[in-house]
């Protein structure tokens, strides 16, 4: 039976596309790319390829000789330009196939990534407000060790230090961000020990008698400046915290309802924060009027401005102008409530 070179080329190319779909395939579901493990086993035989291309030379170069010389008549010139197009199509359509599904590939593994890290940040999130928790307190040994113990939950979990090793999936700027967190959790971490070091040391100094009132009083303030600023940096990071979560579930996971939960999360913190800053005091849970000296801080505006350059940036800075100003008509209602009430007393 005589194969025609139609036939023969039909027949070249439906099982070269055939073998890269299942390539493909492979890739797409596993971590093996059988490309480069043939290109790998060849490098490490440099002469396994040149004795299969010497072999293959005579019988390869004779055929193609033979269908040459046979084509080049003008007669079938027609089927050559023919055969010339349908080659150029194929191998085209394999090159942009597969930069489509090596495409498709990269997306779907910074999905995987940024799921285990938001994840991972979520957990985080709780081990700090309880945290918070805490610092509001009396620092006993008790509740140091129970801050130790939300401490130690958060340096077991090697999740960021594994999302930054995915430089060739996530993007420089997703790195970036993932990277300064993780660095401000480290840095906030390091603070705990030496928080509760300064409160033993005040203690200790109380039991001796000939500890001055001013002198004790003295110590009980700087003790208390430590925890607010601890306090402080921990809201900080719970906020940044939020709006990187809220950032990576719009730009990596696509995921709309995610986003806007945070979204909404994080107007109300910002909300919240900018009255307190311009009225310069807040109610606590308690209704008790309260200074906010410390949301003065430079680091807490330039977080105020993260968010604003954030929301601009996905077109919400209205809405997120009209989340601040319904905060502050709810505070100044509240405020003349508590006015009401103290010319009443």
């Amino acid at each position: 039976m005589n194969l025609t070179s139609e036939l023969i080329w039909s027949l070249f190319l439906t099982s070269l596309i055939g073998l890269w779909l299942i390539w493909q395939a492979i890739k797409i579901n596993s971590n093996i790319d059988i490309f480069k493990i043939i290109v790998q086993w060849f490098s490490n035989r440099p002469i396994v390829l040149p004795s299969l291309l010497f072999l293959i030379c005579p019988f390869l170069s004779t055929y193609i000789f033979r269908i040459f010389i046979t084509k080049f008549n003008m007669e079938n010139t027609n089927q050559i330009i023919a055969q010339i197009i349908i080659t150029s199509g194929s191998v085209i359509s394999i090159y942009v196939a597969n930069r489509f599904l090596e495409s498709f590939k990269k997306n779907q593994e910074q999905k995987k990534v940024t799921r285990i890290i938001i994840a991972s940040m979520e957990n985080h999130l709780h081990n700090l407000e309880e945290i918070l928790k805490y610092l509001n307190e009396v620092l006993t040994k008790s509740q140091m060790n129970k801050i130790y113990n939300q401490v130690n939950q958060i340096k077991n979990n090697y999740i960021y230090e594994s999302a930054l090793k995915q430089v060739g999936i996530l993007t420089s700027k997703h790195i970036d961000i993932i990277s300064k967190s993780y660095i401000a959790l480290i840095s906030l971490l390091d603070q705990m020990p030496r928080l509760y070091d300064k409160q033993r040391e005040e203690q200790d100094e109380q039991s001796k008698t000939y500890v001055s009132l001013g002198y004790d009083k003295q110590r009980e303030r700087k003790n208390e400046q430590s925890k607010t600023y601890v306090r402080l940096s921990i809201e900080e990071l719970i906020i940044n915290t939020k709006l990187d979560i809220m950032l990576l579930s719009r730009e990596i996971l696509q995921d709309d309802e995610k986003f806007n939960a945070y979204k909404k999360i994080v107007q109300n913190l910002y909300s919240q924060m900018k009255v307190h800053i311009d009225k310069r005091y807040i109610f606590n849970e308690h209704g008790d009027r309260i200074n906010s000296d410390h949301y003065e801080s430079l680091t807490m505006n330039i977080t105020l401005e993260r968010i604003e350059k954030l929301f601009e940036e996905y077109s919400l800075l209205t809405e997120l102008n009209d989340s601040y100003n319904k905060n502050q008509i709810e505070f100044e209602k509240k405020e003349n409530m508590d006015f009401d009430m103290d010319n009443l007393g």
